[in-house]
């Protein structure tokens, strides 16, 4: 809270989740997948796992082989979705580190896209901003 008012600035740091989370949900899309939600928080980001891969292997691989913690669904959407976090002290050098991840993530769980679509998309986005 202290570094939110008196370092950052409140609305710096609005501007901050808002920049990544645009970034994040422009890169997933640029990997050919899909958001849960329609109008999401600035929060995190629900992106529906790819046909026929669970979401708790790619959680567990960016966690295991990646060092990246992000988070499964819950309830009846375990499986089905995963969540991505970019919100507190969270910043572009993590974010960037996390779909770095999630392509490897992604690729190893046999989803068939070229790597590199989600982290270039990031890229473009976080240099315009």
């Amino acid at each position: 809270l202290e570094y939110i008012l008196y370092e950052e600035g409140l609305r710096n740091t609005i501007r901050r989740h808002g920049l990544l989370a645009h970034a994040v949900r422009e890169s997933v899309k640029a990997m050919g997948l899909k958001l849960l939600s329609k109008r999401p928080a600035d929060s995190l980001t629900a992106v529906i796992s790819p046909e026929n891969i669970n979401s708790s292997n790619i959680v567990k691989i960016m966690k295991d082989e990646c060092g990246v913690q992000i988070s499964n669904g819950q309830g009846d959407l375990k499986g089905k979705i995963f969540r991505i976090s970019h919100m507190g002290y969270v910043d572009k050098p993590d974010i960037i580190m996390a779909i770095g991840a999630l392509e490897i993530a992604l690729k190893k769980s046999g989803y068939h896209f070229s790597l590199g679509q989600g982290t270039q998309r990031l890229l473009e986005i976080f240099s315009d901003g």
